[in-house]
């Protein structure tokens, strides 16, 4: 096996990884802000927020959308929401 075949299969594995983790953040967050719902409107749309930004298929460049997840949760830190 060649050093190229290798790496590209260690891609594939870490797409599909980080797809795995991404899809079950969404599902939590989404999971969360409907209970969230019962008890704060601005919690319910916090995690909601922060879903849509975690959604693997959300059209924003990678590094922008690591910015913005750090933000929300250091948003979500700052006003005890996590």
């Amino acid at each position: 096996m060649s050093a190229k075949g290798s790496a590209n299969k260690l891609d594939l594995f870490l797409s599909k990884l980080e797809d795995l983790i991404c899809w079950s953040l969404f599902g939590i967050l989404l999971v969360v802000a409907a209970h969230a719902l019962l008890l704060s409107q601005i919690a319910a749309c916090y995690y909601a927020a922060t879903a849509v930004l975690i959604f693997p298929r959300t059209p924003l460049q990678s590094h922008l959308r690591v910015a913005l997840v750090v933000l929300a949760f250091i948003i979500g830190i700052v006003f005890g929401l996590i």
